[in-house]
């Protein structure tokens, strides 16, 4: 038996190496694969293990696990009767701003390489931030500590939520508000082929004094993909539509003389950082940042005040906060 459970566990490991290398490799298959594989060992295993049942004499049954695993089974129950789902605030008739958040969580880890959700939660709730538009969201990946960051954030913050999975099911973009979502969209970006794909989320949130469009991203990070991320920013632009009072923000990936940041720009939108923010406002990497890579631009009908890069080592990343202004 030991023996058996340290093979396991090598598959195991190995298996799980594999399906996460997917993402940045291009090996022959896709990460769903390595599922399917999974699926088939466990199979032959119970085969295997049915097959080469011993026979053991009778004895008289012991329940004593079974009473501790009922006895286990009352704490989930009683988290379930407690739990309280965030509900959005009611915002006043007259409200004509709103104070928005863009970060890279880094899946959750900080500089130090370790997971540590509650320096990032207290980075947001100190930029006083009613729009949170976060990137790099783990819901459950093994190798950033198998968390669902974003139920977390969402019981932290008290703020309700929605995601829009890229990766896979499991990881991907994800804006928390305050104020009540009226609609949301989730959508894959182009192209297809990426190995680690990208999306976007599109919310309409209602402030009160009116509303707010949202279009949370994060463009492919690998250096050599620019004619790809100029297709990324052209589908925002088809996602805008034109419309008015709309912010896009998120990780692009870009430097701000890059052709996806000015194929951005000259549909009409306004770089925030680069219109208010004191200069340099670069973002990564988070313990000496030399560049900038994350954005918040806003349309043009918009005003916008209060822009601060708040300096963290919770991730990678640097945050980026600006106060939006209703015409």
């Amino acid at each position: 038996a030991t023996i058996a459970n340290g093979i396991g566990n090598v598959f195991f490991v190995l298996l799980m190496f594999i399906y996460y290398v997917t993402f940045d490799i291009d090996l022959p298959f896709r990460a769903p694969v390595i599922l399917l594989i999974l699926a088939f060992l466990i199979l032959l295993g119970v085969i295997l293990a049915a097959r080469g049942k011993p026979q053991i004499p009778a004895e008289s049954p012991n329940y004593h696990a079974a009473k501790f695993a009922g006895i286990l089974l009352i704490i989930p129950l009683i988290l379930s009767l407690v739990w309280k789902t965030p509900e959005s605030m009611t915002p006043s008739a007259t409200n004509k701003t709103v104070r928005v958040i863009s970060y890279n969580l880094h899946n959750g880890v900080n500089t130090d390489g370790r997971l540590d959700l509650e320096a990032t939660a207290k980075i947001i709730e100190e930029s006083g931030a009613d729009i949170v538009a976060l990137q790099e969201v783990s819901r459950g990946w093994l190798i950033f500590g198998s968390v669902d960051m974003l139920s977390w954030f969402s019981q932290r913050l008290d703020m309700p939520y929605i995601y829009g999975p890229t990766g896979d099911a499991q990881w991907g973009n994800a804006v928390l508000s305050r104020y009540p979502i009226l609609s949301a969209e989730m959508v894959a970006l182009e192209p297809s082929e990426l190995l680690l794909r990208r999306g976007y989320i599109k919310a309409t949130i209602d402030l009160g004094g009116g509303t707010i469009t949202i279009i949370n991203t994060h463009f492919t990070h690998v250096d050599e993909q620019d004619a790809e991320r100029d297709i990324q920013s052209s589908q925002l632009i088809e996602a805008r539509n034109g419309e008015s009072t709309t912010v896009m923000l998120g990780d692009l990936n870009a430097r701000p003389n890059d052709n996806a940041i000015t194929i951005l720009i000259d549909s009409g939108m306004v770089d925030i950082s680069a219109a208010i923010g004191t200069q340099p406002t670069y973002t990564y990497y988070s313990t000496n940042p030399d560049h900038q890579i994350d954005y918040i631009f806003a349309s043009s009908d918009l005003g916008f005040e209060d822009f601060i890069i708040p300096r963290t080592t919770a991730s990678d990343h640097l945050p980026l906060v600006v106060t939006i202004i209703l015409p």
